[in-house]
Formats: structure tokens, C-alpha cells, sequence
């Protein structure tokens, strides 16, 4: 008996101890589990941070944007279930991942907010704008109980004033504008989301002096430096744009677009193989991105390998949502290569093939302008219909409505563009430009002044001397001020090919300085 007893208590120790294995092996796997879905999680909010961050988002990206935002919120209910924090993928997740994930949801709603309501007021409806709005407020109060009332950064109060103001309720927008104002912004996370406010808003120089502080405190915060690169690009300040997508390609080298707006930055800065293996990169990533081809066919070209070039413009056209620009683009391309003929035919089939895209329209617009200004006006407007805020498509209208002599229309349209992008060196140059022509000088010359301050790159010296000399039809002394950036911008390589034809520096072209200007300027570039 006693030996029956003993192997009965060693039986039930081992089933125990088994139970025991069993219950700490399901512990395991289900922490496992958690942890893959969160960053399963991650990696779909890095996607939609980049369409919503995206700089000039059209209707489309902001759409797709906002679809990949409910498909990461509903991976954990968050939309619908309040008590998602109970949900078991949650709870398997340690004290410290829980707080990072009930973070990164609350962002997400923000962005789904903000986005909601840009929807709302360039694309919706009238009927149904009021619906949208207050759905965008619903977003905001599930980010607030996502980060905590105690905890809620200051940006969602802001964001919460502004959809009250929208919806008409000033009170409203008057008390949680002085809610936010007695809120500090001090944590990162909160300097970011003010941050991306100020980025869609155009206040860029604003946005790039938080992002800072932000990736300071938080070198590790991917989006902020994502973002930081975007608000440098804008500026014109691509070296340091590299420099932020260095650290995102660092921190994240499997996301491709950090490697794509990296690759833009080195076209702009001519740095044309580094950009080609930049696109290479993305590709490798992401084998079917049309845009990637584009643009890595713009840095062969670059390289003047325009056969290379071109057979990436017709892989791009090969795709089932090939783009009419690219007809255009790979028509530069033969005729720099010689083959006129064929850069004929392209040049002729764009022009025949009916947009679908934003940038499409724009550059069917650009290449009827020198023959049809009345169908280029056309066809940005057309752009404009998918994107009322593309900073090209506005940027153009506003140039062609100058050619048909609408001088009046024309800054109304710069100023829309100013208002859209307070920060853009290339806005506030055109509108002075456009100022200067109609005799408002005072106006012009604080264009002028604004531009400098924002960049002192060659192409805004030659824009910003265009205004002075355009100006010195009323004050002669600005003759000497737009010499001074002409030389300066000729000497750094901008604007040899159109200085002698440029209409705007015809105030200054008969003088001897602006010869010697140009003639040293040339020379100095042939050796």
C-alpha cells in the first residue's frame, strides 16, 4: 500500500509539473504572439505616418491614408470597443508595451482625426460635411482616452478647438483654445503631434524648431525625424533632409520610402548616383513602385545615361496604373538621346491620353503652355479638382493666368498659395515676382525679404533679383541689390540658360554690370 501511495504522489507531482510546463509554455507563446502583433502593428502605423505626413497630399493618398489607419486601429477593435485594452493580445503584453501601444493608438487617432477633417473641407460634400467633422471630433475623444485626460498632450486639445471652430461652436473652440494654451508641451511625443499641425499648415520653420527639441529628447523617434526630413525638403534644405533620412534608414531600413525621399533630396542636390542607388534600394523593397522608376530614370538622366532612362520611363508605362506624365518624361528623355522622332511620338501621346492623376494633369498642362495656354489653365484646374491644395498645380495656374494678361487673377492665386504654404521659399518668390510686375512695390520687396530669410540657395538669389530688378522701375536703387543676387545666383550655377531671355530682368539688361555679370558668370562655368 505504501508503495502504491508513493507512486500515486509521484504521478499527480509529475502531472503537476507537466500542467505547470503546459500553462508556462502557453504563457510564452502567447507573450510571443502579443509581441508580433504589436509590431506587426508598428510597421502598419509607419505606412500610414508616411500618406498622412505626406507632403501636398492629394485626395487619393489621403484616402488610402486614412484606410490604412482604420485597418491598424482595428487590429486591436480600437475603433469600436472601448474596453480593447482587455483584449488578450493586449494583456499577454508587458507593463511597458502596453503604455507604448495605448501611445502609438492614440497618435494614430489623431491623424485619423486631422485627416477626417481635411476630408471633410476639400472633398466631402456639403451634406455630409458636418457628419465627417463630428466623426473627426469622435477620433480626437478616443485619442484623449487612449493617452489619459491626465496625460493628453496639448496638440489634441488644439486639434479639438479647431474641429469646434468648424463645426460652429465658438464657445466651444474659445474654452479648449484656453485649455490648450494652459497645457505645456513638454513631453516629445507632444511637441511632435504640434509638430505635424504645423506641417500641414504650412508653418514649416515652426514645425522643424519643435521636431528638433523632439528628436533631441527622443533620437530614437523615427516619425519625428521622418517628419523633420519632410519640413527640410520644403524648406529647401535638402543636405539636412539627408541627414534626418540617414537616421530614419538607420532606424528603419526595411521602410522604403525612408530610401525614396532621400533619393529626391540627392536628385535635388544633383547627387545623381547616390540618388540612383538610393531608388535601387527601394526597389529592391518594393519591385513594383512605378514612382521609384520614375524618379530613378530622372537620376540617370542626370548622369546623362539616357537609354538607362529610358527603359525605366517604359517599365513605369508597362505598369496597370502607368501615369500619362511619364510619356512626357520619357519624351525628354529621347530627345536627349537624339532620337527626336520617338520623343515626338510620346510628346504626342500624352497629349492624346486623358489624365487620371494630379501630377498627370499638371505636366499635360505644362507641355501644352507654349501653344494652348487656355487648355494648360484647363488642365491645372483639372488638377486642382483632385487636389485643391497641390502646390504645382496652383503654382502654375497662377503662371498661366500671367501669360493670358490676368495679372489680378493671377496673385489672387499667389496669395491662396501663400496662405496654403506660408513657409514655401518657391510661394512667397512667385508672389513677388507677380507683385513687382504690377507695380506694388512695398509688397513685393517684403516678398523678396521673406524669401532670403527662408533660403539663400543660387535658384531663390536669381528669383529674388528678378523682383529688385522688376522694382527698379520705381526705385533706381534697387538696380544695385538686383545685380548683387544676380551675380551671386549666375555665379552658383542657377539660371545661365534663361538669363538671356528672362523678360523680367529686362530693367537691368542694358546696363554694364549686368553684362559683365552674365559674361563672368558664363566663362566661369565653361572652364
Amino acid at each position: 500500500m505504501a508503495s502504491t501511495t508513493t507512486v500515486g504522489i509521484l504521478f499527480g507531482v509529475l502531472l503537476l509539473g507537466l500542467a505547470t510546463t503546459l500553462v508556462l509554455r502557453n504563457r510564452q507563446l502567447a507573450r510571443f504572439q502579443a509581441s508580433e502583433g504589436l509590431r506587426e502593428f508598428q510597421e502598419e502605423s509607419k505606412t500610414v505616418q508616411f500618406k498622412l505626413y505626406g507632403r501636398h497630399a492629394d485626395r487619393a493618398q489621403l484616402e488610402d491614408g486614412i484606410g490604412h489607419c482604420r485597418l491598424a486601429l482595428e487590429r486591436y477593435q480600437i475603433l469600436e470597443n472601448l474596453e480593447w485594452r482587455q483584449l488578450p493580445g493586449v494583456r499577454s503584453l508587458s507593463a511597458e508595451d502596453q503604455a507604448r501601444l495605448g501611445e502609438q493608438a492614440g497618435e494614430l487617432l489623431f491623424l485619423l482625426a486631422k485627416a477626417s477633417a481635411l476630408h471633410a473641407q476639400y472633398y466631402g460634400l456639403p451634406t455630409t460635411r458636418t457628419q465627417k467633422l463630428v466623426e473627426a471630433e469622435h477620433f480626437n475623444r478616443l485619442a484623449e482616452a487612449c493617452f489619459g485626460t491626465q496625460n493628453c498632450p496639448k496638440a489634441l486639445w488644439e486639434q479639438r478647438a479647431d474641429l469646434a471652430r468648424l463645426l460652429g461652436q465658438d464657445d466651444e473652440a474659445q474654452r479648449l483654445a484656453a485649455l490648450s494654451a494652459r497645457t505645456s508641451a513638454n513631453s516629445p511625443r507632444d511637441c511632435y503631434l504640434i509638430a505635424h499641425k504645423e506641417t500641414i499648415q504650412g508653418n514649416y520653420r515652426e514645425a522643424l524648431e519643435l521636431l528638433r527639441r523632439t528628436t533631441q529628447d527622443d533620437p530614437r523617434n523615427f516619425s519625428a525625424w521622418f517628419v523633420r526630413g519632410n519640413c527640410c525638403y520644403e524648406l529647401l534644405q535638402d543636405a539636412q533632409a539627408v541627414a534626418s533620412y540617414n537616421t530614419c534608414v538607420a532606424l528603419r531600413p526595411e521602410f522604403h520610402w525612408s530610401w525614396f525621399n532621400r533619393g529626391l533630396a540627392h536628385l535635388r542636390l544633383r547627387n545623381y548616383r547616390q540618388a540612383w542607388e538610393d531608388f535601387d534600394r527601394v526597389l529592391r523593397l518594393q519591385p513594383d513602385l512605378d514612382e521609384a522608376y520614375i524618379s530613378r530614370a530622372a537620376a540617370k538622366e542626370g548622369l546623362q545615361k539616357y537609354q538607362a532612362a529610358i527603359e525605366d520611363y517604359t517599365r513605369a508605362l508597362s505598369s496597370d496604373k502607368a501615369s500619362t506624365r511619364v510619356y512626357f518624361l520619357r519624351a525628354q528623355a529621347r530627345a536627349k538621346s537624339g532620337d527626336r522622332s520617338g520623343a515626338e511620338r510620346d510628346f504626342e501621346r500624352g497629349l492624346s491620353w486623358e489624365p487620371t492623376d494630379e501630377p498627370s494633369w499638371i505636366a499635360r498642362g505644362l507641355a501644352k503652355q507654349q501653344r494652348d495656354v487656355d487648355g494648360a489653365l484647363a488642365d491645372f484646374e483639372r488638377a486642382l479638382q483632385i487636389n485643391p491644395r497641390s502646390f504645382e498645380a496652383l503654382e502654375n495656374k497662377a503662371a498661366a493666368l500671367d501669360r493670358l494678361g490676368k495679372e489680378r487673377e493671377s496673385l489672387k492665386v499667389a496669395q491662396q498659395v501663400v496662405e496654403f504654404y506660408p513657409d514655401s521659399v518657391l510661394a512667397r518668390g512667385g508672389r513677388g515676382v507677380l507683385l513687382a510686375r504690377i507695380k506694388e512695390r512695398d509688397r513685393a520687396i517684403a516678398d523678396a525679404k521673406a524669401a532670403l530669410l527662408l533660403d539663400t540657395s543660387p535658384s531663390t538669389l536669381y528669383q529674388v533679383a528678378c523682383i529688385y530688378a522688376l522694382t527698379s522701375r520705381q526705385n533706381k536703387e534697387d538696380r544695385l541689390e538686383a545685380l548683387h543676387l544676380l551675380a551671386s545666383a549666375l555665379s552658383g550655377g542657377f539660371g545661365l540658360e534663361i538669363v538671356d531671355t528672362d523678360t523680367d530682368l529686362d530693367p537691368i539688361r542694358q546696363l554694364p554690370e549686368f553684362k559683365q555679370a552674365v559674361a563672368a558668370a558664363k566663362l566661369l562655368h565653361q572652364s
